[in-house]
């Protein structure tokens, strides 16, 4: 087994990546709810259907970047902990 080893700078960085792709990740989303507000008032089973599963990305999608963030900050705090032990 392979060891790998982590600097808390490279810990801070995974974090901040986590969360610029987690504001990426929901900017995006939020573009395209956008796009799809504009098809919800459409009489159609099949937009209906469209919008349905849309709708069900959508909240899975938002559980992901929901838990990006999370990560970032478990993270932030496991590199501030490490700086603090290490002063």
């Amino acid at each position: 087994m392979t060891d790998v080893k982590l600097t808390t700078t490279d810990i801070f960085d995974v974090s901040s990546q986590l969360t610029s792709k987690a504001e990426e990740i929901s900017g995006a989303t939020v573009a395209a709810n956008g796009q799809v507000a504009r098809i919800r008032e459409m009489v159609s089973p099949r937009l209906k259907r469209n919008i349905e599963t849309w709708d069900q990305l959508k909240d899975s999608i938002d559980q992901a970047v929901e838990a990006l963030r999370e990560a970032s900050k478990e993270l932030q705090a496991i590199g501030q902990a490490n700086e603090d032990a290490n002063r």
